[in-house]
């Protein structure tokens, strides 16, 4: 009885819980998915330079979005700065409001872009 409590009540709760799902897996995760970023921010711009071409609206859209997801995430998509403005030239409001965002966003922080 004394030695099932301990290890019932105290011992996998404890060690579980802080150790194993939230603190270890958390910052594996997050290396692994810094990694990943780099290679996708990279894929942006090859869409985003296939974007004049590209017919399908939601398409567009959904670049845009990933773009726009990863700036407000906080990773520097500012390498992205000549083709978001690039793709401005359309008549989708949608598009140039994601667009205006990017621009206001790096106005502040990298004056030397805009």
């Amino acid at each position: 009885p004394g030695s099932t409590m301990p290890q019932g009540v105290g011992g996998p709760p404890g060690t579980a819980v802080p150790g194993g799902a939230p603190g270890g897996g958390a910052g594996r995760d997050d290396s692994y998915f810094t990694e990943s970023r780099k290679g996708e921010v990279n894929e942006l711009r090859q869409l985003l330079r296939t974007f004049a071409t590209e017919r399908d609206k939601q398409r567009k859209r959904d670049i845009m979005k990933k773009v726009i997801a990863y700036m407000t995430l906080g990773i520097d998509v500012s390498r992205l700065f000549t083709e978001m403005m690039l793709a401005i030239e359309t008549r989708d409001l949608v598009i140039k409001k994601m667009v205006y965002l990017f621009l206001c966003n790096y106005a502040e922080t990298h004056p030397d872009l805009a």
